[in-house]
């Protein structure tokens, strides 16, 4: 409990030091989405490798249907109020643009749970293994509020 308690203080710590003053810092600024990644990297008890491809980080509003066909296989519904997520199949975290610190957290959890932890997301054979995924992304998420 400490370990988490301490890194979500350095995570504040280093946010106000960059001068988060607005949401959308967290779509643009890159020193504070490596810290979290870092930081989401430490709770998952993992080391961060240089060699693993960072995963792009866009305003979920700018991505238009025809990318959620091809990534997703169908078009979405929630276009005029999009959501946060996370896609394996192009390594993107498209982020709402008045997300904060902890909606990046989850979705860095997901995306460590891809290209560290070897999940597939692609497999939904196994409903608990999806669970798991979202509850774990969830509890990362929560180290941040």
């Amino acid at each position: 409990m400490r370990k988490i308690l301490i890194s979500t203080a350095i995570v504040f710590a280093i946010a106000a030091n960059v001068g988060i003053g607005n949401a959308n810092e967290v779509l643009t600024n890159t020193d504070l989405q490596m810290t979290v990644l870092k930081q989401v990297l430490d709770l998952m008890n993992e080391e961060f490798d240089s060699t693993k491809p960072l995963p792009k980080i866009v305003d979920v509003t700018t991505l238009s249907n025809d990318y959620f066909m091809d990534t997703w296989g169908f078009e979405v519904i929630f276009k005029e109020t999009p959501v946060n997520h996370y896609h394996w199949t192009d390594n993107t975290i498209a982020l709402q643009p008045n997300a904060d610190i902890d909606n990046l957290a989850h979705e860095y959890t997901h995306y460590v749970q891809d290209h560290y932890q070897g999940y597939d997301f692609a497999d939904k054979s196994d409903p608990y293994a999806l669970d798991y995924t979202e509850t774990e992304a969830i509890t990362i998420q929560n180290n941040f509020k």
